[in-house]
């Protein structure tokens, strides 16, 4: 399975959210997430502060529309990337709830 915490939805994506459209003419991608995520086939948990200054949670929600299933998307209250720290608990559930359903 996968899990992704705190990620951008593109490349493009987070430069015209920094910077604006000049940040989209700038970077160059060939992976965009949100598009390379339609081709994996594993279980997927996506975790996203909505506190998260820099990435916005609506880029986590693209990549959760995008992402096949099984998958399961978890929004949490306390700063980027500590989920695991404040968590754990709900964050194992949800990993265990994934595993059993790609089995």
């Amino acid at each position: 399975g996968v899990i992704l915490e705190g990620a951008f939805s593109s490349h493009k994506d987070i430069a015209a959210h920094s910077v604006g459209f000049i940040g989209r003419l700038m970077v160059r991608e060939a992976y965009p997430a949100k598009t390379a995520v339609k081709n994996l086939h594993k279980p997927i948990l996506i975790i996203h502060s909505i506190n998260d200054s820099v990435i916005p949670a609506s880029m986590a929600k693209q990549l959760f529309e995008n992402a096949n299933e099984p998958k399961d998307y978890f929004e949490i209250d306390e700063c980027h990337i500590c989920g695991p720290l404040y968590y754990a608990d709900e964050i194992d559930k949800r990993i265990s709830k994934l595993m059993k359903l790609q089995n």
